[in-house]
């Protein structure tokens, strides 16, 4: 096994200045063929495909929590917890 580990070309994170270029790409790509980003977003939603409906809204109005806590009869408090915690 020796030998395997270390830095490789081409490992890790893409530059802020690839990732910003796909960003651009990508929006032009969905404005040329939409004419308009608001167009591309309510043609994703017409699809009806559930994913990507979540997807739009999430990125429209933010995930909801992950964590509720509501305190209910007799001072009982009541804790839900979806997924794993972001602290």
């Amino acid at each position: 096994m020796a030998g395997k580990g270390g830095a490789r070309p081409g490992a890790g994170r893409p530059t802020i200045a690839k990732e910003l270029a796909t960003a651009d790409l990508a929006r032009n790509v969905l404005i040329e063929k939409y004419g308009s980003l608001n167009e591309a977003l309510i043609a994703l939603l017409d699809t009806g495909e559930p994913a990507l409906q979540k997807f739009v809204f999430e990125h429209a109005f933010g995930k909801s929590p992950d964590k509720i806590e509501h305190s209910g009869i007799n001072g009982l408090t009541l804790h839900i917890v979806r997924g794993k915690s972001t602290t």
